[in-house]
């Protein structure tokens, strides 16, 4: 691989395979600063091993009832090889390319629906190294 050059992978789509979003009646003043926020980030290669799905789960408040809401969110990324000016094989990409690609995507939508159910301050996740969090979680499947 050149590193000089790009990984010859286009992003060909990104799209909302699931969202659950529940209010509790909790009041929205008692969102606590520090939110446990679970991920899980799932690659799968098609078989010609040209074209990668990666899914970015995000799950906010599952076991803190103290949450004003529940947030179980899944953006699915479509990654194809470009088979012209390929530099970079699918699954290295996987590793953690892909997942840092998605994650602005899932940042924006969680702060859209929670402005949109009616939050005064909506959730902005916080800049995540995303890429070492994975390490850390080896949460990735090739």
């Amino acid at each position: 691989m050149d590193k000089e050059r790009e990984p010859g992978i286009f992003f060909e789509k990104v799209v909302l395979k699931k969202c659950l979003f529940e209010m509790r009646t909790v009041k929205q003043s008692e969102i606590k600063k520090q939110m446990k926020i679970d991920f899980k980030i799932d690659n799968r290669l098609n078989d010609k091993k040209n074209v990668l799905l990666t899914d970015f789960s995000v799950v906010i408040g599952k076991d803190d009832e103290e949450m004003p809401f529940l947030l179980d969110v899944v953006v699915t990324g479509i990654f194809k090889k470009d088979d012209k000016n390929e530099n970079m094989a699918l699954d290295t990409f996987s590793k953690g390319n892909a997942a840092v690609i998605l994650f602005p995507y899932l940042r924006e939508f969680i702060s859209n629906l929670t402005l949109r159910a009616g939050f005064s301050n909506p959730i902005v996740l916080p800049p995540m190294n995303i890429a070492k969090l994975m390490k850390e979680k080896n949460t990735t499947k090739g």
